[in-house]
């Protein structure tokens, strides 16, 4: 079925290439061509929209369609299966055969009718009309929200992408208008936490941030500064905090961590989400002191994206190379509110050693980044140094990844002119025999990371 599918889509591709402005020949076949996708994706759309698609087989449910199963996935072995003798001709019909058939047809139906959207662009009449158009428009919708195989939602959203960019800048008020809608309508359901929700909880929302990506992306820049933007981001921001969520599962809050992430890892919104990273960065860490884990586990996932987006990609192997950081001074003079946020919730933290932290190490993990800077803290009042105290408080954790992680931190917003001075006083505050610990085991592996990790630093540097 995709195999026609594709050659539809290559031939249509072909005779637009060759004779760009004779899209005419196409006007009594579209509706068709229309249908006959819909008819498609409604075939194959049991097995993608499954909540397990991966071991999902039709004849589980209904025992009669299993000829007719076989017919679809070996369409090509035999001209007619009913023609072949029982006797010589046995298949055996897996979940993996029917998920590839079904998945590459929703992706051939996608691509073609994101296709027919871009054969309307720079016609003197366009070929879809505005039914057609908000036809489209609602099957990308339902598949998107709908869908639980990432081949199929990852390829609509190209087709989708393609529609939203030709109705935000269509001059028909109704379908120019149709992009807010679908935004409203992605805001309201993934604010709901109702049972009755097509929506997916797991596999990282699904398609949905595929749809918020394709419909803001296609957003023109100039458009009043981007404000369905800023106000879809705004929307998400309050939902992750989790205001106003009240139910018991915390879905909302789940699928705003989600969309957020995608948004702050797509390449095209890069100066756009910026203004809004800082939001970004208190809205992972607190969500790290959930007492749920999808919602610890959305938020791990967003601290990575956001990391990513504020250093980065990784331009040496050591995560701590200084090619992979930033200095202080440049990291909150582009977000000053973070000093603050970080610092507050650092002593707060500290004052809990006791207790598993998780916030802890996610603070640890950004200021591990950093490193100190000759001008830090002179032209303005937010110091890399302020960290430091309470950085040495977090090397007496009773966990270990927390002390390795704050040794580093504290090795690179140390200042050179003062490691020598800092590695003395720790070697001095060891026990000089046995007989002499009145600290324990974890503080005194901290102190020994606290002397280790500048000295391996500051040979880095020098060798190369």
């Amino acid at each position: 079925m995709y195999g026609l599918l594709y050659c539809i889509r290559v031939l249509l591709k072909d005779k637009i290439a060759n004779q760009p402005a004779s899209a005419s020949f196409m006007e009594n076949s579209t509706e068709e061509l229309i249908q006959l996708c819909l008819d498609a994706a409604s075939v194959v759309s049991p097995v993608v929209c499954n909540t397990s698609p991966e071991g999902y087989l039709p004849v589980d449910d209904d025992k009669g369609a299993s000829v007719s199963l076989e017919c679809l996935v070996f369409k090509n072995s035999a001209d007619d299966v009913s023609d072949v003798d029982e006797g010589s001709y046995s298949v055996t019909v897996t979940p993996q055969m029917v998920l590839v058939c079904c998945w590459v047809t929703m992706k051939e139906v996608s691509l073609l009718l994101g296709q027919l959207t871009q054969m309307s662009k720079g016609q003197s009449s366009q070929l879809l009309d505005s039914p057609q158009m908000t036809k489209i428009g609602r099957f990308f919708m339902d598949l998107l929200m709908q869908a639980r195989h990432r081949g199929a939602f990852e390829l609509s959203y190209n087709g989708f992408e393609q529609l939203c960019n030709q109705l935000w800048r269509n001059s028909d008020k109704v379908l120019n208008s149709l992009p807010r809608q679908w935004l409203q309508v992605l805001l309201s359901e993934i604010s709901s936490d109702s049972e009755n929700s097509q929506l997916c909880a797991t596999r990282r929302s699904a398609g949905i941030p595929f749809a918020f990506q394709a419909i803001l992306n296609g957003e023109p820049p100039l458009q009043s500064e981007r404000q369905h933007f800023k106000a879809v981001m705004e929307k998400l921001l309050t939902l992750a905090k989790g205001d106003g969520v009240t139910g018991p599962t915390f879905t909302p809050q789940v699928h705003a961590l989600n969309v957020l992430c995608a948004l702050y890892r797509d390449s095209k919104l890069g100066e756009d989400v910026f203004p809004f990273i800082a939001d970004g960065v208190k809205v992972a860490i607190l969500g790290f002191d959930s007492q749920k884990w999808s919602v610890r586990n959305s938020c791990m996932m967003l601290l990575n994206a956001l990391v990513t987006r504020i250093f980065g990609v990784k331009r040496s192997k050591d995560e701590h190379s200084k090619k992979n950081q930033m200095s202080g001074r440049e990291f909150f003079s582009r977000f000053p509110s973070l000093h603050g946020f970080l610092l507050d919730h650092l002593k707060i933290v500290t004052k809990q050693m006791n207790n598993l932290q998780p916030s802890q190490f996610a603070i640890l993990l950004i200021l591990s980044r950093l490193y100190s800077s000759t001008f830090d803290g002179v032209d303005s009042n937010q110091s890399s140094a302020d960290f430091i105290p309470y950085i040495r408080e977090c090397c007496k954790s009773n966990v270990w990844k927390t002390r390795t992680i704050a040794a580093r931190a504290l090795a690179s917003l140390t200042p050179t002119n003062k490691l020598v001075s800092m590695v003395t006083e720790l070697i001095n505050s060891l026990p000089t025999s046995p007989s002499l610990i009145t600290i324990s085991q974890n503080t005194i592996h901290g102190i020994l990371l606290q002397v280790c990790y500048p000295v391996l630093t500051q040979i880095s540097y020098q060798t190369k």
